[in-house]
C-alpha cells in the first residue's frame, strides 16, 4: 500500500475539499505534510572503511621467495595457502516512522561497509628484489580493493532501494527489506566468485609474483626457482539478522601466484 501526498489537490478534489473545510485548510495541509515524506533527497553513496593488516615475509638465502611466502602466510582455507585476503562487512540499520496506524516508513537509514585487507610485507631484500615485490604487491592490493569495491557497490544499491521504498504496512516493510537483503547478498556472492574466476584471483591483473620475479631475474640474466602459493576459489558469507539491522561478510582469499 503506497501513500501519496494530495496537498496540491485540496482545492480540486471535492472529497478532499470537504475534508479540508471540516478541519480547516491550514490544518489539513500541515497534517498531510506530516504524513507524507516530502520530496526525495539524494542518497549518499556508501563510503567503505578500509583497514590493512600485514604479515611478514623474510627472504632466505638458497630459498625461493615463493616458498618464503608460502610458509609465512597466515591465510589458510580448505587446506590451501593464500597470499591475500579481503573480508568485507556490509551492514544496515534503520528506524521506522508510523505516519498512519500500522503504516511504516524507513527513517534514519544507515548502511556501512568495512573492508579488512590482509597482504604480505617483505622484511628485507636488495633494491631489485624490493622493487619486484612492490610491483607484485601493488597489483595484489588492487585486486583486493576491487573485492571491497564490489561489496560497497552492492551496499550502495541496497541503500538506494531502501531509501526509495514507499510507505507500507509495517509487517510487509520488514519482509520487503529482508527479501531485498537476501537478493543483494546472493548477487554479491555471485559477483565476487565470478570476479575471482575471471581474473584467476588477480593473476590476470598482474598479481603474479612469478612474473615479477622472472622480470627481475631476466634483467640480471639469472634464474629463479619456482614454488607456488596454492590457489582456489572460495566465497564465505554469513547473512543478516532479522528486523531492521543486518550484517554481511564476504571472504575472498587470493593467491596472486
Amino acid at each position: 500500500v503506497g501513500y501519496h501526498c494530495p496537498v496540491g489537490f485540496l482545492g480540486e478534489s471535492p472529497k478532499l475539499g470537504r475534508w479540508a473545510a471540516q478541519i480547516g485548510a491550514s490544518a489539513a495541509v500541515i497534517l498531510l505534510m506530516l504524513i507524507c515524506p516530502g520530496p526525495a533527497l539524494p542518497v549518499e553513496e556508501v563510503v567503505p572503511e578500509i583497514e590493512y593488516e600485514y604479515y611478514d615475509v623474510t627472504p632466505e638465502e638458497g630459498r625461493s621467495l615463493y616458498m618464503s611466502l608460502f610458509t609465512a602466510t597466515p591465510i589458510f582455507h580448505e587446506g590451501k595457502n593464500y597470499a591475500g585476503l579481503t573480508k568485507s562487512y556490509f551492514s544496515y540499520r534503520y528506524q521506522t516512522l508510523e505516519p498512519l496506524a500500522d503504516v511504516c516508513r524507513v527513517d534514519n537509514l544507515e548502511v556501512k561497509t568495512r573492508c579488512v585487507i590482509t597482504l604480505p610485507r617483505l622484511t628485507k631484500g636488495d633494491p631489485e628484489l624490493n622493487k619486484a615485490f612492490d610491483n607484485y604487491l601493488n597489483k595484489l592490493r588492487g585486486h583486493e580493493l576491487e573485492h571491497c569495491r564490489i561489496t560497497t557497490y552492492h551496499a550502495s544499491q541496497f541503500k538506494k532501494y531502501l531509501a526509495g521504498i514507499d510507505d507500507m504496512k509495517c509487517q510487509r516493510l520488514a519482509k520487503t527489506v529482508k527479501t531485498e537483503y537476501d537478493r543483494v547478498n546472493d548477487d554479491l556472492n555471485r559477483e565476487q566468485i565470478n570476479y575471482d574466476k575471471r581474473t584467476v584471483h588477480g593473476k590476470y591483473e598482474g598479481a603474479d609474483l612469478n612474473k615479477h620475479l622472472s622480470e627481475m631475474v631476466n634483467s640480471k640474466n639469472g634464474s629463479q626457482p619456482k614454488a607456488h602459493v596454492s590457489g582456489g576459489e572460495t566465497s564465505i558469507s554469513s547473512g543478516g539478522t532479522k528486523g531492521s539491522s543486518g550484517g554481511l561478510t564476504n571472504i575472498q582469499p587470493d593467491t596472486g601466484a
